[in-house]
């Protein structure tokens, strides 16, 4: 896995031309063990340097590194390592009832209505306006349409 997220994300680096410019220096951010991944491995002036080889002098703003005593992808701000995402990676589910339709609030968070956007997966049914929809498509309105 670290193999195909190291040349993915090689490549994908390569192409958007990480390391062409200068970039400031993580100089507070050495590398934690000699297991951690960096992910990109150009320098400032993009040559490429070998893996573990890399100083923290050599260590360049906007290169990724994956940490593996924590667990975690982190970006160089230009002075330390910044985790991309907190957390074990987990992404927590809106609601509370198996089936609850996934939406993102205007909060930007996954969110769910418990009561009235429900999936059934047993029985391939979306219910709108209802939790337990009785047809393929089960729409329940509140009042009358005009």
């Amino acid at each position: 896995m670290k193999r195909l997220l190291l040349a993915s994300a090689t490549f994908l680096l390569f192409l958007a031309g990480v390391g062409d410019e200068a970039r400031a220096d993580c100089s507070a951010a050495p590398l934690a063990t000699a297991t951690d991944l960096v992910i990109s491995f150009k320098t400032a002036y993009g040559t490429q340097a070998a893996p573990g080889s890399l100083l923290p002098s050599t260590i360049k703003e906007g290169m990724l590194l994956y940490d593996d005593t924590t667990n975690a992808l982190k970006m160089c701000d230009g002075t330390n390592w910044v985790a991309l995402q907190t957390g074990g990676g987990a992404v927590s589910a809106g609601g509370t009832v198996a089936g609850a339709v996934q939406f993102r609030n205007s909060a930007g968070n996954l969110a769910a209505d418990d009561t009235a956007f429900i999936w059934d997966d047993t029985n391939n049914r979306l219910g709108i306006g209802t939790a337990t929809p009785a047809k393929p498509l089960d729409i329940k309105l509140a009042s009358s349409v005009a």
